[in-house]
Order: C-alpha cells, then sequence, then structure tokens
C-alpha cells in the first residue's frame, strides 16, 4: 500500500494563527453609534382656557405682526383664545429640512384626528422630551425647538432674577414652567453629551434656567430708547419689584458668605472712592514736616501695624472678607477661573433665545420670525461660530425691526386719521393695537457654562 506522506504532515501552527488574525481583522470592529435626535414643536393656536395664570399675569406671548400683536388673549364663547400665529408650522417645516431627517419627531397643532399623540399638547410634549432624552449615553447629540406663546408668572423663587418664572404655553392651554423643562430635558442628561435648545417666542431667555447668558452677548450697535410716547416694549422691560440701589450694601445680584464681614461696596464703588480701612489698619495722615523736609523718604508708618491685623498672620485673625459669590451671571463671568471648567464633566447645553425675559418676539405678516433667520444663515454656512452666529442673527432681526417701526407709525397715523373722523361724526374713537415704534428684540445666546463664542455650530 502506498502512504501519501503529506497527508498525515502536522499542520503549520503559525501560518493559521495568522490567517485566523487576518480573518478577524477583516471583521468590522463594533463602534458605539452616536444618537442624534431632535424634537420640534410648532404651536399656532391655543384650544382651550390658558389655566393656572393668577390675575395680573402677562397673557402667553410670542409676538405678532406690524399691525397685530399676536400676545393678546380673545374673548370668544367666555374662553380665552390666542390670536393664531402664522409662522411656527413653517418654523418646523424649514427647522426639519435644515436637520438630518433620520429621527426627528414633529409636534404642530394640525388636528389631525390620524396622529392625536402628535398634537403639541402638554402631556405629549413631556412625553416627547422624555423619549427624546431617553438612555442618553456619552457623545449623543440632541436637538430641541419650540416655535409658538410663551407667558410669565410672579414668583418668589431666588434663583430667578427678574422674579418671574416663564412657561411656554402648549396646544392645550396647559402651560409648562421652566423648571419642568430644565428638569424634563437638561437634568436626565449624562456627561458628555450635548444639547442645544433654539426657543422662539417671547419672554425666551431663561425657558431653561441656563446660569450664564450676559457674558455670551455679542456686541451691537444700537439701543432700545425705552418708552416714547407710546406703550411699547419698555412697558416689559422694566424691572419688576427692583429695590432701589443704595451704595451702602451689596448689589442684589450677588449673595455674600456675611458670616466673615459684609462687603459694602460693588467693584465699580471701589474704583470711584476707596473702602474704608479697617479698624486699625488706617495710617495717620503725614505731618507737614515730613512732606516739607523729607520729601524724598519712604514713610513705613502704615506698615507697622499688629501682626494680628494680617490674614496670613499666625497670632490671630483681623476682619477678614470673603470675595462675593455671583448668584446671577453679570457679563464677566469669564474672569473668573472657577466660573470657566472647560473639562467639566456635564452635558453641554446651549439655548439660543428669539429674546430677552423682558421681551416680546415679533413676527411679520408673513410669519417669519428668528427661526426662519436662524435657518437662513445655518443654510449659506452650517457651522459659524457663535460669536458670528448671534451677530447675524442680530442684525438681521435689526433690520426687520427697522421697518417694522415705519409700519408701525404708518399705522399710528392711520389711526389717529381715522379717529379724527370718527370724533367728527360723533363715534367713540377706535383705541388702535399696541405696535412696537422704538425698541428692538434681543436674541439670547445662554448655557450653564461660559460659552467660547469662537466654538463653531454643530447641532
Amino acid at each position: 500500500m502506498k502512504i501519501v506522506k503529506h497527508i498525515f504532515r502536522r499542520p503549520n501552527v503559525k501560518r493559521q494563527a495568522k490567517a485566523e488574525a487576518d480573518e478577524k481583522a477583516k471583521l468590522p470592529v463594533h463602534v458605539k453609534a452616536i444618537k442624534k435626535k431632535a424634537l420640534l414643536v410648532g404651536v399656532k393656536d391655543i384650544r382651550e382656557e390658558v389655566k393656572g395664570v393668577s390675575a395680573g399675569v402677562k397673557p402667553p406671548q410670542r409676538g405678532g405682526p406690524v399691525t397685530q400683536i399676536k400676545t393678546r388673549l380673545k374673548a370668544v364663547r367666555k374662553t380665552n383664545r390666542l390670536d393664531s400665529l402664522r409662522g411656527p408650522h413653517r418654523d418646523v417645516r424649514v427647522m426639519r429640512d435644515l436637520l438630518i431627517t433620520s429621527d426627528i419627531v414633529v409636534l404642530i397643532d394640525d388636528d389631525d384626528p390620524r396622529h392625536p399623540e402628535l398634537q403639541p399638547t402638554r402631556e405629549n410634549i413631556l412625553k416627547q422630551i422624555k423619549l427624546l432624552v431617553d438612555n442618553a449615553q456619552e457623545n449623543d447629540r440632541f436637538f430641541f425647538h419650540f416655535a409658538g406663546h410663551a407667558t410669565q408668572e410672579e414668583t418668589d423663587d431666588i434663583d430667578e432674577e427678574d422674579g418671574l418664572n416663564e412657561f411656554i404655553v402648549p396646544s392645550d392651554g396647559k402651560n409648562i414652567k421652566d423648571n419642568e423643562l430644565r428638569a424634563a430635558l437638561v437634568d436626565p442628561l449624562p456627561p458628555k453629551t450635548s444639547l442645544i435648545a433654539v426657543f422662539d417666542s417671547c419672554f425666551s431667555a431663561s425657558l431653561l434656567d441656563l446660569k450664564h447668558f450676559r457674558c455670551n452677548r455679542v456686541y451691537v450697535p444700537w439701543l432700545n430708547k425705552g418708552n416714547r410716547r407710546t406703550n411699547s416694549l419698555w412697558n416689559l422691560n422694566e424691572r419688576k419689584h427692583a429695590k432701589i440701589s443704595t451704595r451702602g450694601g451689596p448689589p442684589p445680584a450677588l449673595r455674600l458668605h456675611e458670616r466673615h464681614g459684609k462687603w459694602a461696596r460693588t467693584s465699580l464703588d471701589q474704583v470711584m472712592e476707596s473702602p474704608a480701612d479697617p479698624q486699625g489698619i488706617g495710617s495717620k495722615p503725614m505731618s507737614q514736616a515730613s512732606t516739607t523736609k523729607c520729601s524724598l523718604s519712604i514713610s513705613t508708618e502704615g506698615l507697622q501695624k499688629p501682626s494680628s491685623m494680617w490674614l496670613d498672620s499666625p497670632s490671630g485673625m483681623g476682619r477678614q472678607y470673603e470675595s462675593p459669590v455671583a448668584l446671577y451671571c453679570n457679563g464677566f463671568c469669564r474672569d473668573f477661573a472657577p466660573a470657566v471648567d472647560p473639562n467639566s464633566n456635564t452635558p453641554d447645553v446651549i439655548c439660543i433665545s428669539s429674546s430677552k425675559d423682558s421681551q416680546r418676539s415679533w413676527e411679520d405678516s408673513n410669519g417669519n420670525s428668528m427661526s426662519q433667520i436662524l435657518v437662513k444663515l445655518l443654510t449659506s454656512n452650517p457651522h459659524p461660530t457663535y460669536q458670528d452666529l448671534m451677530t447675524l442673527v442680530s442684525h438681521e432681526i435689526h433690520a426687520f425691526y427697522l421697518d417694522l417701526h415705519s409700519k408701525s407709525r404708518d399705522y399710528k397715523k392711520r389711526i389717529r386719521a381715522k379717529n379724527a373722523k370718527e370724533i367728527e361724526q360723533g363715534r367713540k374713537p377706535t383705541q388702535g393695537l399696541a405696535v412696537e415704534m422704538n425698541n428692538f428684540q434681543n436674541p439670547q445666546l445662554s448655557s450653564d457654562r461660559p460659552l467660547d463664542m469662537s466654538r463653531k455650530f454643530y447641532p
């Protein structure tokens, strides 16, 4: 019998191991997919009575066209109904087209009976927010957009700088408070996730209760003029229930640790007037003799103080002053190292709002507002720096307001002419609508820590 030797030859172990390694290298490596999800909400009308708003509280507002403010309540069959907005549905659609459409949920009040779960009621909005951030993991990115009505209500909460809580108003009129929005949308996010929120509504700067906004502002070469013989936004820009500032006490935006002594002046006061010396430390005035005969000598009399008066003295403690801890953003947060922590193990949350908390947001007769401006700019340049983005948005809105002011003045002239005829005929004059004739809308950029404004926008 013939024996074939190679049949019984020992396999080449090294060659076989190399072949297996090459085969494994060809297999796809499992990499965690980064989730990119968005929730877009547009509310044109409020269908039920707005509840939970106390007397004297501003009605839900977003803004209105040139001849009509879309923020006033309208009595219809004893039910408070907001005038319909024209823009929110289109705002949501253009924003959806701007984003990657793979995982986007859209809620609009189109009364589609086939999809009641997609109507922007309070319950549906909170439910979809929960689904948006559910099971969020590191590097996941989220986007939230709300276009519609908003309102305010007085509060004693010290965290609210203006003494007002902000609310968004769903289509069923059951308001969602800013604290609820933050608890549902921001607080569940784990470290190193990202959320960008856009609010196109009135009073929207602090709808997520983010700490920093003044330090993220960009320069604009115009100012709000305030009241100019017209009922304009000046009434809303006033600080509500503000205490009269006295130079003897700390500013209300600072919380002090009084156990170490009271801080008597603001930093501006310290430049204008030197603070009084602590007891026992003030140097004696130099005598006339010392100033005339010893003009070139160095007096060390002021340095000869008891060692107990110096903070680093081991023998005792004098009066100590602790730097005040800022309760609210003062615009100079980057000057303090603790406020800037680029390695912070927290989620990255940024909010773009169409106006300050004290301002209304307006749309023109075609329903155009900040959302349309934002989409137009991002279509042209998808990744501008935040500095450029907010500057361009501010200038675009300013140009719109210049046109708004002109048309508002024409409207007022027509009302006056009409009223003159009404009075001649013995009829009651028409009051006319409140229109904006002087002031501007200031979009805001807020965050939980001061932003690097040279950073690029990546939703």
